[in-house]
């Protein structure tokens, strides 16, 4: 599973030093691409009864992919696939019709997001599917329980977040008179909200706004650069406040209060509008998400933000980054008779992580076996890896060399000490090397290349 938490650092020349199975060179080209990792079926209903008597994954890998394009056209003659085929068992006296999803983990920045070349069969009989969406974080690794509970069939409700028609009031404040400011970044306004003053209000600021928690709990609202009479949109969800929060302008770009410009006095309200007039602004229906999907998507974002006791909404067109993307399901529906067997087949495509630096070029592939823990048991597997290049890491075992490749029986799905489902993650190369020992220097300067290179792309992403 591919792991996304990076810390600033200072010594990337140390990977210089080595030379042996490890990272090639640091210069300042791109080597890292993120691959897609494909998941089980699992079942949304946690108590159904079907058992999974056997899984027999099969990875297609002639080929590697070309990461140095993204486009479909590139990538159209990519022949990588996995293949999943479960026998289904029904142990009970019921005929049972069970819904079944697996998910498509997020792709920001990676190969093409099409999701045309997916199969379904039942017993040979192709099935059709619908496509759904549930937000993710793009700093969160997919999770069976978290991601699954965010898959509604109705629009998502509570005490607060009443629906779609809950309403929003939309301010204007005018930025006062004032001098100084026009170095170190400019003048910043400061808005001040404190959640006890607003109970049954959440506030959104729309974009270029930071802030930071004050020590008696205010959070100050923070702006992008602000000039004499300059504006500041932002919206009031639910219940509109009886007085507005305060404002003021600051030299001090973090809007510390000794670096006061003006106090703000001009505030006013402009529009009523609804929750739905607030999600759907940028909204098209040809992205392909569905309205209740992407209303779910944005209130799942609201609700982990009022839960957590935060005054200042967020919400998210999942078109940038860092920050909220959409996790694509395959959902579809089977029926199986009391003491019956089906097998159920899903063929996807397979993209690998890609890293150049190291020499020979790394192919990480990752599967979720997690998943298939939702079914009421599990029984053998078997994993077969069909390739011409050589696997040097497995995470659930050592494979065993075959004619066409490799292959691996587990007797049910493979867990760690602690008793937790273990990921399926290879590596795959074109020279036959083993990452058994790897030199600490090595270790540190890997890291610290991929640093810079994040904090280099965040730095593009934010200033273009």
């Amino acid at each position: 599973m591919k792991h996304k938490r990076k810390i600033i650092s200072v010594l990337c020349l140390l990977s210089l030093f080595i030379s042996f199975s490890l990272p090639a060179s640091a210069n300042s080209a791109q080597h890292d691409w993120s691959g897609r990792d494909e998941c089980g079926v699992m079942t949304v209903d946690g108590d159904c009864p079907l058992i999974v008597e056997h899984e027999t994954l099969t990875f297609d890998l002639q080929e590697f992919p070309d990461y140095r394009s993204y486009s479909e056209q590139d990538l159209a003659s990519y022949t990588g696939r996995v293949t999943a085929e479960y026998t289904f068992y029904n142990p009970s006296d019921l005929t049972i019709t069970a819904r079944m999803a697996f998910p498509l983990t997020e792709t920001y920045n990676t190969y093409p997001g099409e999701f045309t070349d997916y199969k379904i069969t039942v017993d040979g009989e192709a099935i059709d599917a619908n496509i759904r969406h549930t937000v993710i974080n793009y700093l969160e690794d997919f999770d069976v329980d978290t991601d699954l509970y965010r898959l509604k069939d109705d629009y998502i409700k509570d005490d607060f977040f009443t629906g779609g028609d809950l309403l929003v009031n939309k301010y204007v404040i005018t930025m006062p008179a004032f001098e100084g400011g026009e170095f170190w970044g400019g003048a910043r306004c400061g808005i001040d909200i404190s959640p006890s003053d607003y109970p049954n209000t959440m506030f959104y600021f729309p974009s270029g706004s930071m802030c930071h928690v004050l020590d008696n709990g205010t959070y100050r609202v923070y702006s992008n650069r602000v000039r004499p009479y300059s504006t500041i949109t932002y919206y009031a969800i639910g219940e509109e406040p009886s007085a507005l929060p305060s404002f003021k302008v600051y030299y001090d770009w973090k809007c510390n209060d000794s670096e006061v410009l003006a106090v703000g006095t001009k505030s006013e309200k402009i529009e009523t509008l609804t929750l739905n007039d607030l999600i759907f602004k940028n909204y098209d229906e040809k992205c392909g998400v569905s309205h209740m999907d992407w209303y779910n998507a944005n209130l799942e974002i609201l609700k982990a933000r009022r839960d957590s006791g935060n005054p200042l909404a967020s919400l998210s067109d999942f078109s940038t980054w860092p920050g909220y993307l959409l996790t694509v399901w395959y959902c579809y529906e089977v029926t199986v008779g009391p003491g019956e067997r089906i097998t159920n087949t899903v063929s996807a495509p397979m993209y690998p992580d890609v890293d150049t630096s190291y020499d020979p070029v790394k192919y990480t592939y990752t599967y979720l076996l997690s998943p298939a823990g939702t079914w009421a048991d599990f029984g053998t597997l078997d994993i077969y890896v069909n390739t011409p290049y050589y696997i040097s890491n497995s995470s659930v075992g050592e494979f065993e060399t075959t004619d066409n490749g490799y292959e691996l029986h587990l007797e049910g799905l493979p867990k760690d000490a602690k008793g937790n489902y273990k990921e399926l993650q290879f590596v795959l190369r074109t020279e036959p090397v083993t990452d058994t020992v790897r030199s600490i220097f090595s270790i540190i300067g890997d890291f610290f290349s991929r640093i810079i290179d994040f904090f280099k792309n965040m730095f593009n992403s934010i200033f273009g």
